[in-house]
C-alpha cells in the first residue's frame, strides 16, 4: 500500500524513532521503491493506525484528546511491537490515559446533570 502524509506528521513526536528516520538527517539510508517513494516493510493495517494516530494528535485539544486507535484483538501484539519499533509507547500510553480521563469527567458531567434533573422534579 502507498501511504501519503507530511514530514511533519511523522516527526510529531521528537526523539521516537520514527522521526529520526525521517527528521532529513537519514533519508539516504531508507530503501525506495522503483518511483523513488520511501519503502518501508511494515504491516500497512497496523501502520495506517499509527499514522492516523499521529494525525489525531496534531488536531488534538483539551477538550477532545486524540482517540486511541482501535485495533482488532488479532493484530494488537503485532500493533505494540510496532509502536514499541517507532519509539512511540510513551505516547500512546500518555493518550490513553488522557482519554481515560476524558471519559471519565464526561461521566461525571452527566451525573451531574441528571443528578441536578432529579432534585429539580423532586422540589
Amino acid at each position: 500500500q502507498i501511504f501519503a502524509t507530511r514530514r511533519s506528521t511523522l516527526c510529531s513526536f521528537e526523539g521516537s524513532y520514527l522521526a529520526n528516520l525521517f527528521s532529513g538527517r537519514w533519508e539516504s539510508s531508507i530503501e525506495r521503491d522503483s518511483s523513488g517513494r520511501f519503502f518501508l516493510d511494515f504491516d500497512p493495517y497496523c501502520f495506517r493506525l499509527v499514522l492516523n494516530f499521529l494525525r489525531a494528535k496534531r488536531m488534538e485539544n483539551s477538550q477532545a484528546p486524540a482517540p486511541l486507535p482501535k485495533v482488532p484483538q488479532e493484530r494488537e501484539e503485532q500493533f505494540w511491537h510496532l509502536v514499541e519499533y517507532f519509539g512511540l509507547t510513551e505516547q500512546l500510553q500518555e493518550a490513553e490515559a488522557a482519554a481515560t480521563a476524558a471519559a471519565a469527567k464526561l461521566a461525571a458531567a452527566e451525573k451531574a446533570k441528571r443528578t441536578k434533573r432529579r432534585l429539580r422534579r423532586a422540589g
